[in-house]
């Protein structure tokens, strides 16, 4: 906790809320995109889901350059 909280200049109690609004966004994603793939096919959910983990990522270093 104590690393989060340094790292994004919080403190223990945001990087607390930070870490558990985490794992619920996650938990209820996990859920959601089982069930889409349910109904369209694995692989297609799969290219969707990295698709836009990649375009976050992508978006979070360009943010993170203009930031600093």
């Amino acid at each position: 906790m104590s690393v989060i909280g340094h790292a994004n200049s919080a403190s223990q109690a945001w990087a607390a809320w930070l870490l558990s609004s985490s794992l619920m966004v996650a938990t209820v994603a996990t859920a959601s995109f089982g069930r889409l793939a349910d109904l369209h096919g694995g692989s297609q959910m799969l290219r969707i889901a990295l698709g836009a983990i990649l375009a976050g990522s992508r978006e979070r270093s360009c943010f993170h350059r203009w930031v600093r």
